[in-house]
């Protein structure tokens, strides 16, 4: 799923099925499956931009997500300068 969808959606993954066994098959139906979860990407675009920031949530997974970045960033800067970090130019 795209990264900018998986706060509106709360999800990471989405699974639709072809209904379907047959190769043949499912290669024609994917073509209209695609298109039609694009159309509702776009369309969960253009209501998350009409509603109100406040009502935009962020799921469990998406605090974890950030937790570590910021992490990731803090480490990275210690690495890089670890007298710079935190120190008082001694």
């Amino acid at each position: 799923m795209p990264a900018r969808y998986r706060a509106l959606v709360g999800r990471t993954e989405i699974w639709l099925s072809l209904k379907t066994t047959d190769r043949r098959t499912a290669n024609a139906r994917i073509a209209v499956v695609s298109d039609d979860l694009e159309r509702g990407w776009g369309n969960l675009a253009a209501e998350a931009n009409h509603r109100p920031k406040a009502e935009i949530r962020l799921t469990h997974q998406d605090l974890h997500a950030l937790q570590r970045e910021t992490h990731v960033a803090i480490r990275d800067a210690r690495i890089a300068d670890p007298r710079g970090f935190g120190s008082r130019g001694e």
